[in-house]
């Protein structure tokens, strides 16, 4: 999913299912940086204390160039990042590969949230209430591994034959209209021109068809995967639809948990709204401008993939380090942390799946 679904998409759900609009920003923004979070740079405060940066993303060119190194290192980008926040494995199959293999709304991608909401808020040994500090930072993560398995699922985060198609078998099911088929083909030949695709790397295969939420469309991979065949047939908008009702209902437990009122507005009363912001077909700011439009995002600022960014190059200057440990950035990557050693060493495991 692409920064239409990631940011105004989560705001919009969040925000209906009765959590604060200054909260749902903050939930959203996380939501969105999972893919704009490339630098790992770690900034060393002159008091001794660090802002300690792990990366969640990588953009097409960085792919490209790591290809090499992470080939040497067996693909140990590709574990420690692609696997547990864009690709999240559905578990299905006998094979480690099989079992990487992304499922929509899959049962371990839902103990991954069960856990998640058990440990924003706890208990102490008196029965107090203890919240996560990052808590809306992880929120914000786990919409984004959530939704993901909505448009990623059939695809692994590690390079595997499972991931390559048979190109000629792809075509529309329903047409998209002249001007966007146009943009899309466009789109699909400068990427196959980038050679990104041959690495076999989650989705890299069908460029960016999965992302598109008004697409219908159909493909062979090739080779047939567990409980299933090759032929894979792809309604974008009924999915996308089906991730927001899901991601509304996920948000609200979340408010039940963390606020005494929340004011939850019902799915089934946006439905048609959000129908029809998928439906439109356009490129990904005529898509956003959608959003923006409606309702649902009334407040929503404008997202600057910066803004958190810069905190990093603030935190050498504070007065103390531990000046920046409540902000946004240091509470991402707390919760990025924390989301990314629970499924690689406690949950994956636990269902007998060794990615790192």
């Amino acid at each position: 999913m692409q920064k239409d679904m990631h940011y105004y998409g989560t705001y919009a759900m969040a925000v209906a299912a009765g959590i604060p609009k200054n909260d749902a920003a903050v939930i959203a923004y996380a939501a969105q940086f999972v893919d704009d979070a490339t630098n790992d740079n770690s900034g060393v405060h002159q008091d001794g204390g660090m802002l300690w940066g792990i990366t969640t993303a990588h953009h097409p060119d960085q792919v490209a160039r790591n290809a090499p190194i992470d080939f040497l290192c067996k693909y140990e980008d590709q574990r420690k990042m692609w696997v547990p926040f864009h690709f999240f494995p559905g578990g299905a199959g006998e094979t480690f590969h099989e079992k990487l293999l992304c499922l929509k709304d899959g049962p371990i991608v839902n103990e991954m949230l069960d856990n998640h909401l058990a440990v924003v808020a706890i208990k102490d040994d008196q029965g107090r209430e203890k919240k996560k500090a990052y808590a809306l930072e992880l929120m914000g993560i786990c919409a984004h591994v959530y939704t993901d398995t909505f448009s990623h699922y059939g695809f692994s985060g590690m390079s595997s034959d499972y991931n390559k198609i048979v190109k000629t078998s792809f075509k529309f099911i329903e047409e998209p209209n002249p001007t966007i088929k146009t943009y899309i083909q466009d789109k699909w030949n400068k990427f196959f021109a980038s050679k990104a695709h041959v690495l076999a790397l989650g989705h890299g295969s069908v460029a960016t068809m999965p992302d598109r939420p008004y697409l219908n469309w159909e493909f062979n991979f090739e080779r047939g995967r567990y409980g299933n065949g090759t032929t894979n047939q792809r309604n974008n908008l009924e999915t996308f639809l089906e991730a927001c009702e899901k991601l509304h209902s996920f948000f609200s437990r979340f408010a039940k948990i963390w606020y005494t009122h929340s004011a939850q507005v019902p799915f089934d009363n946006i439905r048609g709204t959000v129908y029809e912001i998928l439906d439109f077909e356009g490129q990904e700011d005529e898509r956003i401008s959608q959003w923006r439009e409606s309702d649902l995002t009334q407040g929503i600022p404008h997202y600057d993939p910066r803004a958190w960014e810069n905190e990093r190059a603030l935190f050498v200057n504070k007065a103390k380090s531990q000046d920046s440990i409540s902000s946004h950035l240091y509470r991402f990557h707390q919760a990025a942390a924390y989301h990314r050693y629970y499924v690689l060493k406690d949950l994956l495991p636990a269902h007998g799946i060794a990615v790192y």
